[in-house]
């Protein structure tokens, strides 16, 4: 096994900042928030709108339906609890 000198370790060190510097960078980069929203609104816009850039009604209706689904429960759930 070769020993390393201590210009080699050193020079290891060095390296080894460098990359932890860009690994913490990237990091800030990944969490800043302006880019989390980016990803999400991607993530949403790609679920409705297909690669040619058409909407996908059968997932905006199916999306729609779920949504009236839910107030329409939620009403009749609120007048049931009026009417005790």
């Amino acid at each position: 096994m070769a020993e390393n000198t201590s210009d080699d370790i050193a020079r290891e060190l060095q390296e080894t900042r460098e990359r932890l510097t860009k690994s913490v960078e990237d990091l800030q980069e990944y969490v800043r928030p302006s880019n989390v929203a980016n990803r999400g609104l991607e993530k949403v816009t790609s679920f409705f709108v297909d690669q040619e850039g058409q909407p996908r009604a059968e997932r905006i209706a199916a999306v729609s339906a779920g949504v009236l689904a839910f107030f329409g429960i939620a009403m009749k759930s609120r007048s049931k609890k009026s009417d005790d």
